[in-house]
Formats: C-alpha cells, sequence, structure tokens
C-alpha cells in the first residue's frame, strides 16, 4: 500500500515540476518576443482601518498593474507580478497600508516603474501608452 502511494506521489509531483517547467519556457518565449508582460487597468481603493475591527473604503480612481501573461505566477523571473488571468478575474485592488503614498508612491510613479520594467524586458512593445 505504501509502495503504490509513494509511487502516486512521486507521480503528481513530477507531473507539477513538469507544468512549472513547461510554463516558464513558454513564458520565456514571450518575453523574448516581446509580449511576456501586459499591463492591465484595475480599480483601487485605499481600506482605512477604524475602532472595531471596521474598515472605511476609499474610491482611488484606476490602477495600472503589470502582469505577466502565463498560467502560474513564477516568482523571481517575473519580480513577483501576478498572471494576467488572475488580475483580470480580480478587477479590485484593495490598498489596506495607511501610508501607502510613502511606502509605494503615487500610482503614477508605480505605472511608470512599470513601463520602464516592460521597456526593459520586452523592447517591442513600445504602444503602452
Amino acid at each position: 500500500m505504501m509502495r503504490i502511494l509513494g509511487r502516486g506521489l512521486m507521480s503528481v509531483l513530477v507531473a507539477a515540476l513538469f507544468l512549472w517547467a513547461a510554463d516558464w519556457l513558454i513564458w520565456q518565449g514571450r518575453v523574448l518576443g516581446g509580449g511576456g508582460y501586459k499591463i492591465i487597468s484595475v480599480n483601487r481603493f485605499v481600506v482605512a482601518p477604524l475602532k472595531g475591527n471596521k474598515e472605511e473604503y476609499y474610491a482611488d480612481g484606476t490602477e495600472e498593474i503589470l502582469c505577466t501573461r502565463s498560467l502560474l505566477p513564477e516568482g523571481f523571473p517575473q519580480a513577483a507580478a501576478k498572471p494576467c488571468w488572475w488580475v483580470e478575474g480580480h478587477p479590485i485592488h484593495f490598498d489596506r497600508s495607511a501610508n501607502h503614498k510613502e511606502q509605494f508612491g503615487d500610482s503614477s510613479t508605480r505605472l511608470k516603474r512599470a513601463r520602464h520594467v516592460v521597456a526593459k524586458i520586452s523592447p517591442g512593445e513600445e504602444n503602452l501608452q
């Protein structure tokens, strides 16, 4: 019984490793071709903590988020950017940090950084306006 369970677990681990490697290779091909990243606009809300574990939400306009055109979040190579399918499925971004402007900068600074990363990684995509 343990032998069957061990083989099943090993098969699942090998399949997961193969899926991750295939996704990473396809994403690398897209990056080399100039289409590995995308910028998506999402609605942004700042969340202010109140007494009694309550929160108050303030609309803060839209924010453009850098995402990757991959199946899995890869982590290091993509600077921990989320996959575009996940960002498109979650079109609202809640910012719960109390000092969000000092910590992350305003949205125009983040957008400039994101465009700089996209231009640096995929030089063929200049039309991200």
